[in-house]
């Protein structure tokens, strides 16, 4: 009751305030709101559980575990250490690279990885950055092969779309919007239509370089396969 009053009253747990209405030490209040109630070394202070094994648990259990490594003797070190085995018990499992999506262009993932792809498939140096104010990849490479020329070229009515014309809409998950001429009007301007078979043969090459990533992730080291599922669970299953 004391700590619902003070819930009520200060959002939080105050254990002074809670002491003055039950007239018990804090000490004896707090072993009976064992596992209700945990401190919390960062905010110097008692949480209530749902606040404080709550959000991102997997970054709270690097941050106390900090702190702790860097106040030893320090006279709350015994209740951080609890808080801590309250933390890790509530890690969600981590999910195993096997079970997991890799969509080529995610954002989380970083462009080095998708550069080390797109080097092999082009046969040349490929950097790709991403722009986050503008939600937008940018891409080039050391010089352009006979895939990006021609392998990966997909000829338009009014314009080619090369390797790398194609990379950036694999990145962004879209496909060029090609058009072609089907005659003049009265004016002498082109009547455009969709070109369909344009869009479909430029789909094909888009999904024959998404659909290569997830392979190409495969052939990886166990090494690098561990950093990326890190990487995942680190930032989605925390």
């Amino acid at each position: 009751e004391a700590l619902s009053a003070s819930l009520n009253l200060y959002g939080g747990v105050n254990l002074p305030y809670m002491e003055s209405l039950c007239d018990l030490p804090q000490a004896e209040m707090l072993e009976a709101l064992k596992g209700r109630v945990f401190y919390n070394p960062l905010a110097e202070g008692y949480e209530i559980a749902d606040r404080f094994i709550a959000g991102n648990v997997v970054q709270k259990v690097a941050d106390v575990e900090g702190w702790i490594r860097e106040h030893e003797g320090h006279a709350m070190l015994p209740q951080a250490q609890e808080s801590l085995a309250a933390l890790r018990e509530n890690v969600p499992e981590q999910i195993p690279f096997e079970d997991l999506d890799f969509n080529f262009g995610e954002r989380w993932i970083p462009t080095g990885v998708y550069a080390a792809y797109m080097s092999r498939l082009f046969d040349t140096d490929v950097r790709i950055t991403y722009s986050e104010s503008l939600d937008e990849y940018s891409v080039n490479c050391a010089c352009k092969t006979m895939k990006i020329t021609d392998e990966f070229l997909v000829k338009g009515y009014y314009r080619n779309y090369d390797g790398m014309n194609l990379l950036k809409h694999a990145l962004h998950n879209t496909c060029p919007d090609m058009m072609k001429s089907i005659g003049k009007d009265e004016n002498g301007n082109d009547i455009k239509v969709r070109d369909s078979e344009g869009i479909q043969l430029a789909n094909a090459k888009i999904d024959e370089i998404r659909n290569g990533f997830t392979e190409w992730l495969e052939e990886q080291s166990p090494e690098f396969k561990k950093r990326l599922t890190d990487m995942y669970n680190g930032k989605f299953n925390c």
